[in-house]
């Protein structure tokens, strides 16, 4: 059975993925106290303005920037966004409400995309048994890329890596409301 562990400190972050208590992947980031392009948070909208922007407090220096044109968003309502880009200069980092988490084979999303396939994969058989494999793995509130690692690697194998960041993309999203 596979597993993702995540553990945070202070000062850094580790993530490792198990498969029947083996070790499979490790990944160790130092944490910074600025927001970085991926960090997801729940917060609370600071300000609208216009009913186009809503700025947004998420613990750093300068409030994040999401653009909500056509959407009902109001003053104090908690969301959960990602940072898309990091603060830079006089600006604050900007936000987005589709949440994005990548594996190795394959990126999950929140957006109502298509399933995309890594344009480097051109045997057409090949993308027609990728895009098969991740409309299967995926439920219908999320989308994926499938990326150019994923070329020749056993159905078994993205399947679970495509069902397990869907997983983890749910309990965020839950957590986060």
């Amino acid at each position: 059975m596979k597993k993702f562990l995540i553990d945070v400190s202070k000062s850094y972050i580790r993530t490792a993925i198990t498969n029947s208590g083996e070790l499979i992947e490790l990944i160790a980031e130092e944490r910074s106290s600025e927001p970085r392009a991926g960090d997801i948070y729940a917060v609370r909208v600071k300000d609208i303005v216009k009913k186009q922007y809503a700025f947004i407090d998420i613990g750093s220096e300068k409030n994040g920037f999401l653009h909500i044109s056509g959407k009902n968003i109001q003053q104090g309502q908690t969301l959960v966004v990602q940072v898309v880009k990091p603060a830079y200069g006089e600006k604050g980092c900007a936000l987005s409400l589709e949440l994005s988490l990548s594996g190795k084979f394959a990126a999950v999303t929140t957006d109502n995309r298509p399933i995309g396939i890594s344009h480097k994969i051109t045997d057409s058989a090949e993308r027609s048994r990728l895009f098969d494999i991740a409309k299967n793995s995926l439920p219908e509130e999320h989308s994926c890329v499938v990326r150019t690692n994923a070329e020749n690697v056993s159905e078994t194998v993205l399947s679970d890596e495509i069902t397990a960041l869907s997983a983890l993309l749910n309990e965020i999203t839950d957590k986060g409301r």
